[in-house]
C-alpha cells in the first residue's frame, strides 16, 4: 500500500526524537566528594541523577518499507509530541573500578489530518523508545587535579512505532513496526578540577556492531554544591548509522545543551 509522504514524516520524526533525549550524563569524580578512605584502601561510592538533553536532530530515518526521509527537527519541535519521559543515570564504584548505567524511556505521539480524507480523515503516530547503556570503567588517573577513566560496554536501543488510521477507507487500521539492536562502545571519560567547587567534565566514545557506527561527545561545567550534590551544564553531540536491511533506517546526528543534577549516596 502507498502512504502519503507528509503523513509518514510525522512518524519518522517521532521515531528519531525518541533517541534525542537519550543522554548519558557523566557522573562526578568521586575525589572531591568522597570522605577520605584509609591509605591504600579502596572505597565504595554510588552516585545517581537525572538529566535533560535539549537536542535537535538531523539525518535520514525510515520504516514501513518506505524510502528514508530527511528530517531536521529542533528540540521545541520534539517537545510538542512528548507524552512521558524518564531519564536516569547511576554509577557504582569500588576503588579504580566502576559500573556506569544509563536508562531512558520516552513516549511520544502525534496526529495529522490527511489532505483529502479519502484514505483516512487523520493518522496518529505513537512511539515508545527504551535506551540502556552499561559500561565498565577503569580509572587510569586519579589525583588532586582530576581523573581519567577508560570505558567499555554496550548500548541497547529498542523502538516501537504504531500508525493508526481514523475515518475513510482505512478506518480502524493500525500498522506497527519496531526494532531492537545492540552496539559495543569504548572511550574515555574525564574530569578536571578547577577548584574545590567548579570542575570540567567530558567524554569521547565510539563503537558499533548492529549499527555501522556510533559516536558520542560531551563537554561541560559542573558545580559541587556540597559533598552530596552537584549540578552540570554542557553540550553533547551524538551520531549513529543503523540500517537493518528490512526497511528500518536510523542515520542521524543529535546535538544540543545538557542540564542535570547528581546526588551521592
Amino acid at each position: 500500500m502507498r502512504f502519503d509522504r507528509n503523513l509518514l514524516l510525522v512518524g519518522l520524526v517521532l521515531l528519531g526524537s525518541a533517541r534525542a533525549f537519550a543522554a548519558d550524563l557523566p557522573s562526578p569524580n568521586a575525589q572531591t566528594v568522597e570522605e577520605a578512605a584509609p591509605a591504600g584502601q579502596p572505597y565504595w561510592s554510588f552516585t545517581a541523577g537525572t538529566y535533560l538533553w535539549a537536542a535537535g536532530m538531523s539525518g535520514d530515518v525510515g520504516q514501513f518499507d518506505l524510502p528514508p526521509v530527511s528530517v531536521e527537527s529542533s528540540f521545541s519541535d520534539i517537545l510538542k509530541h512528548l507524552d512521558f519521559g524518564a531519564m536516569l543515570v547511576a554509577e557504582l564504584r569500588y576503588g579504580d573500578f566502576g559500573l556506569f548505567n544509563d536508562f531512558m524511556y520516552i513516549k511520544l505521539s502525534g496526529e495529522n489530518a490527511t489532505p483529502n480524507g479519502i484514505v483516512a480523515d487523520s493518522v496518529s503516530v505513537d512511539s515508545e523508545s527504551v535506551t540502556y547503556t552499561a559500561a565498565g570503567e577503569y580509572r587510569l588517573i586519579d589525583d588532586a587535579s582530576g581523573s581519567l577513566d577508560l570505558l567499555a560496554g554496550a548500548r541497547i536501543w529498542s523502538v516501537d512505532t504504531d500508525i493508526s488510521f481514523s475515518g475513510g477507507a482505512f478506518d480502524g487500521l493500525t500498522f506497527s513496526e519496531g526494532d531492537t539492536w545492540v552496539d559495543a562502545l569504548a572511550g574515555f571519560k574525564g574530569r578536571y578540577n578547577i577548584n574545590s567547587e567548579w570542575y570540567l567534565s567530558g567524554w569521547a566514545m565510539a563503537g558499533g556492531g548492529s549499527s555501522d557506527y556510533m559516536w558520542d561527545l560531551w563537554g561541560g561545567v559542573g558545580y559541587q554544591v556540597n559533598d552530596k550534590f552537584s549540578a552540570l551544564i554542557g553540550y553533547r553531540a551524538s551520531g549513529v548509522n543503523y540500517d537493518n536491511g528490512d526497511g528500518f533506517v536510523f542515520d542521524v546526528v543529535q546535538q544540543g545543551p545538557v542540564i542535570g543534577a547528581i546526588y551521592r549516596f
